[in-house]
C-alpha cells in the first residue's frame, strides 16, 4: 500500500453547505477547518495503520482507478465519516463506531474522505450542517 502522511502538516478546507432561505433563494455558507490529509492510491487502505493521534480531522484523498476502494476502519472509532466524489461532491456519511474485536471495513465509491472524531468541539459544531462540497 503507497500512502503518504504528513502527520505534523495541516491544510485549510472550506466546507460548503446550501441553505434555502423563506424567499427560495439560494445561500452559501462556508466553514473552514483545519485537516490532515493522508493521500492513498490503495485500493485498501488500513486507516489504524496510517491515521495520526490527533484531534484534527483527517482528509483522505483515495487517488485510484478503481471504481470502489475498501477503507479497513478496525481499532479506528468513534469517528463520522463524510464521503465526497472525484468533484468534492458531498454524496454521503457513515460511522466507525465499531466495539467488537472482529474487522470492521466500509466499501465506498468516494475518492474523499473526511474523518471527524465524535468525541471533539468540531464533531458537535458540524453536527447540523449539511455539507454539499469541500473546497481544498
Amino acid at each position: 500500500m503507497e500512502t503518504s502522511l504528513s502527520r505534523l502538516k495541516t491544510i485549510s478546507l472550506s466546507l460548503i453547505e446550501k441553505n434555502t432561505a423563506k424567499n427560495h433563494s439560494t445561500q452559501l455558507h462556508t466553514k473552514n477547518i483545519e485537516v490532515v490529509p493522508i493521500q492513498s492510491n490503495a485500493n485498501n487502505i488500513h486507516l489504524y495503520e496510517v491515521m495520526p493521534q490527533v484531534d484534527n480531522p483527517v482528509l483522505v484523498h483515495i487517488n485510484n482507478n478503481q471504481l470502489t476502494s475498501f477503507l479497513d476502519c478496525t481499532g479506528v472509532t468513534p469517528y463520522e465519516m463524510w464521503y465526497f466524489d472525484q468533484n468534492l461532491q458531498f454524496t454521503g456519511k457513515a460511522y466507525s463506531i465499531n466495539q467488537n474485536n472482529g474487522r470492521f471495513q466500509i466499501q465506498t465509491q468516494a475518492k474523499w474522505v473526511l474523518l471527524i472524531n465524535l468525541n471533539t468541539t468540531l464533531f458537535n459544531e458540524l453536527d447540523s450542517f449539511h455539507g454539499i462540497a469541500i473546497h481544498i
